[in-house]
């Protein structure tokens, strides 16, 4: 093998290619890394038949092939695939609900709602939505802050756990428009009312449990692929 099929980047050049990507506006560690990969393999590539190239020649010869937009395209056909990933994934768990053991669970809890008026009046129905309101609200403040506590550590900024940080934004949107009204509000309440907000809030519980499942899940794949965001 010849010498100049032995050229390989060194430590600084790779670092190099680091700072190139975030120069051209990529700030997500992990997209950092794949870019660094494949310009390695594309330099090196050019060396085997063009040794006499420098780096700095054969990196913008490379960083050519990818158009006028440069890494912007890259980037977005990233971002698709994570959003794509994360919504089918979320899809699954919710889904789950509905196949043995879960399913079991899910009906339990539709059964015990359809028979409760039948044995609490409609004031003691009220209080037991607030209840479970309250005890929801405070389930949730308690989750958050353990996921974020114990993923403090992430150093370095993932396009796999960007929206996965904010986890709770889709319950908190239902907490916004949740009804108040009818829970703590001197209004008439009946087993419509309790059908209604029952079905909120078991919709609302069910969102932040896929939310802080995935949430969790991601993270120890995004600490296990990339070590070095977390130190």
């Amino acid at each position: 093998m010849s010498i100049a099929q032995d050229r390989k980047l060194s430590n600084a050049e790779i670092d190099f290619l680091y700072s190139f990507c975030v120069k051209h506006y990529v700030r997500d560690y992990d997209v950092q890394v794949e870019l660094v990969d494949h310009l390695s393999n594309a330099i090196e590539d050019l060396w085997i038949n063009t040794p006499e190239l420098t780096f700095e020649k054969a990196l913008e010869l490379t960083h050519k092939t990818f158009g006028y937009k440069g890494f912007a395209s890259i980037v977005q056909e990233k971002t698709k695939a994570i959003e794509a990933q994360h919504s089918n994934s979320k899809r699954k768990i919710f889904l789950s609900f509905f196949t043995w053991p879960k399913a079991a669970f899910t009906f339990m809890i539709a059964a015990i709602v359809i028979i409760l008026p039948k044995f609490l009046l409609p004031k003691e129905l009220k209080i037991l939505i607030a209840f479970v309101l309250v005890l929801a609200m405070l389930l949730q403040i308690y989750f958050t802050w353990k996921f974020h506590k114990n993923n403090r550590k992430q150093q370095k900024q993932l396009l796999l756990t960007a929206n996965v940080t904010d986890l709770s934004d889709g319950s908190n949107l239902m907490y916004i428009f949740f009804p108040y009204h009818r829970v703590f509000d001197d209004v008439a309440f009946d087993i419509l009312n309790f059908y209604f907000l029952s079905a909120l809030l078991f919709v609302l519980c069910i969102s932040f449990y896929i939310s802080i499942t995935y949430g969790k899940a991601i993270m120890a794949k995004a600490k296990n692929a990339y070590p070095l965001a977390f130190v």
